[in-house]
């Protein structure tokens, strides 16, 4: 069973990427959480097998100097 960790709970593609994997449980174990205020650092990559970053600014029209 491969375990993956999505980065970007809130991105549509990363929605959507989730709930194909789940519909695999017996090849694939994912979480899904937050680049939001920096939940995904708490997580310790080294029980993943695969980490996917979907998280992005690409709907923000005026991104303030740290978004650059």
């Amino acid at each position: 069973m491969k375990k993956i960790l999505i980065i970007g709970d809130n991105s549509y593609i990363g929605i959507h990427f989730y709930e194909w994997i789940k519909k695999y449980p017996e090849k694939y174990y994912a979480e899904i959480v937050s680049s939001r205020n920096y939940k995904w650092m708490k997580k310790n990559f080294n029980n993943y097998d695969t980490v996917v970053n979907f998280a992005g600014i690409v709907h923000i029209s005026n991104p303030t100097e740290d978004l650059k």
